[in-house]
Order: structure tokens, then sequence, then C-alpha cells
């Protein structure tokens, strides 16, 4: 049996236990500690009762590994003492009846904490949404949603007093391939400027580069559509197309990814405007219609055991000058009901003779059951997975169709697949034991 020594602060206290890698801190934080106010429940990541604040930030412990949490700061629900905002949710949750059998209210406590901090003030609707991924058998939401938005009241009013402001932390502990972090929105025409520098190691955060002075103007222009390109009188594909509207202000989580391919910066930048074909080389992706610049499609995921089939739509601007796209994409699982919305700005840079960088920035948020997941480091390594597989992929359509090639090469065959949790767990596993 495989053990290792691993020390963490929990509560402010510093701790050092010896585990087995595979020990989920969940089991960690009640075994080894004695601290069982953090419940157990489908220990599968999807009711939310064993929810702790790690570094800051609400995540599920009983999917994340105790020792992917070295040097963390761990937070149960034992350990707010005189905490203020607790203190006003406790007292709320007692005069609004939020709770019956208590089983959730550890989870619960910790992610409306999470909530009251974020949110300028009461807005039910929103409460609700931020909540989707915490599960209560009993109460039927309304008392956790009164009791929560009377403490925005008063946090709006002035009459709670506020912890000082923290950095947002890092969401899944900095560990794996990529980061990503909790982040305000930016207005749209800040985020047109900014791609991931291209000089950045694969997965890592990448300083941003500036685009040309007339990138904002250029980027707000949608690419042109092959209808309007053949006159005005040529039908549309999407008559009743709205336009897509992403929100300034919100939790975004963002990952970064910089790519290298040994394909010439042209043939990539022509593949992208396929958007068929982008999306044959995203695993799970699929386009049902589409114009030149919008398109209607699906994505299916597949996260442990979670399954979720987006109905999504998307708009690509382009600016091809600079080799620059921004995407923006909005749907709907048709199961669960969460709804998705993404930013994805993209550069494809010169690296020497006949090879190319493409820096890929992806900006999204989450509302409804499955939102909560958007915090766990897996997500990261998940998002990051999948932009590996599509650059692979891309490279494999992007050399095919270059002049002289035969044929197109046979892709991988998890090419089109999503990667399944436990290829991540795993790929996780011998990244901390020093096997890869």
């Amino acid at each position: 049996m495989i053990t290792q020594l691993v020390q963490l602060s929990v509560n402010g206290e510093r701790v050092q236990r010896v585990c087995e890698p595979r020990t989920h801190l969940g089991d960690f934080l009640r075994k080894e500690l004695g601290l069982t106010g953090t419940h157990l429940s489908c220990e599968h990541g999807v009711c939310g009762a064993c929810t702790v604040l790690i570094d800051g930030a609400p995540q599920r412990s009983c999917i994340t590994f105790a020792v992917a949490c070295e040097d963390a700061e761990v937070t149960t629900i034992e350990g707010y003492g005189t905490d203020p905002i607790m203190a006003a949710l406790r007292r709320a949750f007692h005069e609004h009846h939020a709770l019956q059998c208590g089983y959730c209210t550890p989870g619960m406590l910790c992610t409306a904490r999470d909530i009251v901090l974020r949110l300028p003030g009461p807005d039910p609707q929103r409460v609700r949404n931020e909540l989707a991924g915490n599960i209560c058998r009993c109460t039927g939401y309304v008392g956790i949603v009164e009791a929560i938005s009377a403490v925005l009241q008063a946090k709006a009013s002035g009459t709670l007093t506020m912890p000082a402001a923290q950095p947002a932390p890092a969401a899944g502990l900095g560990h794996g391939a990529g980061q990503a972090s909790v982040l305000p929105a930016a207005p749209a025409a800040t985020a047109a400027t900014a791609v991931t520098a291209a000089t950045a190691a694969p997965g890592v955060h990448a300083t941003p580069v500036a685009a040309p002075p007339d990138a904002a103007a250029a980027a707000a222009t949608p690419a042109p559509s092959a209808a309007g390109a053949a006159g005005a009188d040529a039908p549309a594909t999407f008559p009743a197309w709205t336009p897509i509207v992403l929100p300034e202000h919100g939790d975004w989580i963002t990952v970064t990814q910089s790519l290298a391919l040994p394909v010439a910066p042209d043939a990539v930048w022509q593949r992208l405007q396929d958007l068929p074909l982008v999306a044959r080389c995203l695993p799970g992706a699929r386009v049902l219609r589409h114009e030149a610049e919008r398109a209607e499609g699906q994505i299916d995921i597949r996260f442990g055991p979670i399954t979720a089939a987006f109905a999504m739509r998307a708009e690509l601007f382009l600016q091809p000058e600079s080799r620059t796209g921004r995407m923006h994409a909005e749907g709907t699982d048709r199961f669960s009901g969460t709804r998705v919305q993404s930013r994805l700005n993209y550069q494809v840079l010169p690296e020497g003779e006949g090879a190319c960088r493409l820096a890929l920035q992806l900006a999204f948020q989450l509302a409804g059951p499955l939102a909560q997941f958007s915090r766990s480091g897996l997500v990261t390594d998940y998002v990051n997975e999948l932009a590996r597989r599509f650059g692979r992929n891309l490279e494999q359509a992007a050399l095919a169709g270059q002049p002289g090639a035969a044929a197109p090469p046979e892709l991988p065959a998890d090419s089109g697949q999503a990667p399944s949790l436990l290829t991540l767990l795993w790929a996780r596993l011998r990244r901390w034991l020093g096997l890869s």
C-alpha cells in the first residue's frame, strides 16, 4: 500500500497525516481529524453536502484528493468561529426555518457564505441559481433563499460587517495541467483585445497580448456571412437570429492553453474558419446547421456520473490580418436545465518555419444544477484535456489539407471522445507521485 504525508492547514491549525493518495478530503477530515461536521452523501460531487472552503473557494471534498490540498487552507463548518457572515447566516437560517434534518446544512452554509461575499444585494433568482449545486431533500429551498436574501439585504444596507476583501483564489489548488481562476467578466471590447501569449508553456496562464489598435472595432463586426456575400436576395440560414449578448459581470472561470503545432499559420487559420471541421476536432461537439459566422449544434459532456447534452449556438468574430478570432456561445442542457455562456479568444502566431502556436483563452460560466462543478480543479483538468485533444485533431486536419497530402491521417482512437473522470484522476495521481 502506497502512503503519502499530507501537510495542510485546517480551520487555522497546521496538521499533517499519512494517508493513501486515493483518500478524498471528506474522509480525511472525518476519519483522520474527527471533523464530522462535513457530511458525506453521494460521494460523486453531485449533492453538495460535503462542500468546504479550500483556499477560500467552496469545493466538493468528496471529489478532491487530500494529497491535492498540500499546503492549502481548508475551512470546515467547525472553523468559522466568530466570522460575521457565518454568524448572520446561522441566525437567518434559524429565523427563516431554513433547515429541517440538517444533513445538507453544513455544505449549504458554506455555499451561502460564498454567495453573500460575491453578490451585491438580494436577488432571489440569482440565489436559487447559485444554490443549484446544493441539494436539500426537506425544505423546498424557500426558507434557505429567504435566509440568504435577508443577509444580502443586511450587507446592502451596511448593517453587516464584511471581512476584508481577499484576492480571488485559483481554482483547483494550482495542480494539474492548466490553471483556472474565478474572475469578473471583462467587457466585450476588452475581451476582444486580449489573447493568451504565444510564448507560454502549454496549459499555463499566459500574459495577454495586445491586439492592433483597431482590434476592438474589428472584433465587434461578425465575419461576412455566405448569404451576405451572395447578395441581398440570397436566403439567410438564420432569418430570426438573435445576437448573443454576454453579461459583463458575474463569476467567470478562465482557462488558458497554448498549443504548438507543426503546421503553417495560414493552414491552421484557414481550418479555424470551417465551423463543422472545428466541431469535429472538439470531442463531443457537432454542428447541426451553420452559415459563415453563426452556428447551432450540440456538445455532449460526461463528467463522472454526470451526463449533459448542451444545445448550443455560437457567433464568430474574425480579424484576419492578425489571425485573431473570438467566439461567443450559449446553450442549455436539456436534462438538468443548466445554462452555459462562454467567450473564446484565440490567435494563430507564427513560430519558426512551417510551424505556429495556437493561443486559446476560454472564459465560461454556468448557472443551474451543474454550476458548482465549475469551481472544481477537475473541471480545469477536463477543459485542458479537451483543448489538448482539440489541438491534436486540428493539427491532423491542417496537415491533411496541405498541398501534396495523400489522404487525411487516421485520428487517434480517443479523438472524438470526451475525457473520462477516471482518466483525469489517474493523470493527477501520476503527477503527484512523480510518474509523469
